[in-house]
């Protein structure tokens, strides 16, 4: 998007037009203002990271889970992750 800045400015030098300083700093500002939106939102939505998420996943995870095979089962399973969860890390 600069680069589109920089382009309109040089194109408006070449054809000897006066360039719209104001409006290339609200366009600027805008552009400044939508990359931090994007920062955020890809804070939000990225699933390795973000614990809110994790959270929403795992409830719904479990629960479909517990859809297919019986509680007892379900622990069984959950037992043995954490065994090898803490396995690796040691």
């Amino acid at each position: 998007m600069e680069e589109s800045l920089g382009n309109i400015a040089y194109e408006k030098h070449v054809a000897g037009e006066t360039y719209n300083e104001t409006w290339h700093l609200r366009v600027k500002r805008k552009q400044e203002i939508c990359g931090v939106f994007l920062e955020k939102i890809e804070i939000t939505f990225d699933e390795k990271n973000n614990t809110l998420f994790r959270t929403i996943f795992n409830k719904h995870f479990h629960n479909l889970l517990l859809e297919m095979i019986t509680l007892d089962q379900y622990e069984t399973l959950e037992r043995q992750a954490k065994d090898l969860a803490f396995k690796e890390l040691l």
